[in-house]
């Protein structure tokens, strides 16, 4: 079976400030809540605007391989490129935390497993929330005619 979403898995996940900011209480922007209040990952403010070559250069440099990863063929999918937990787990953006790439070497096969089950067997609700770009606003508004 093919990976369940295909290699373009990794255009679903946090750009790093590309797509969403975070406002600090000075009202200063960062790229996630995980870095707020540190002037290394600031990107701006609400009354400046955003610095966008500071954008650009944490997401370019979020987009470079990690070391060690480039030998794992999951690393399309994987959250080896998440600034945000690698920060978390190792102090760095740039260092992907042994225990997190064992982790994800081990779930990812399990999850292509269940999920192809899921798909064979015909399983309504995998399908259409794997396979249906408009599955969280259908999920939303199903959920608010619910409550």
């Amino acid at each position: 079976m093919d990976v369940i979403l295909g290699p373009g898995l990794n255009i679903k996940r946090c750009e790093l400030g590309l797509r969403q900011l975070s406002v600090g209480p000075d009202r200063t922007l960062y790229p996630c809540v995980q870095f707020v209040g540190d002037p290394a990952f600031r990107l701006g403010d609400v009354h400046q605007g955003i610095d966008e070559a500071a954008r650009q250069a944490l997401y370019t440099r979020n987009e470079e391989e990690k070391p060690g990863c480039e030998r794992y063929g999951i690393r399309a999918r994987c959250n080896h490129y998440c600034a945000c937990l690698n920060r978390q787990a190792t102090g760095s953006i740039d260092e992907v935390s042994p225990m997190q790439c064992a982790h994800e070497r081990i779930v990812l096969p399990i999850a292509d497993r269940l999920a192809e089950r899921l798909y064979n067997q015909g399983s309504a609700l995998f399908i259409q929330k794997q396979y249906n770009d408009f599955y969280p606003l259908a999920s939303l508004a199903e959920d608010r005619l619910h409550s």
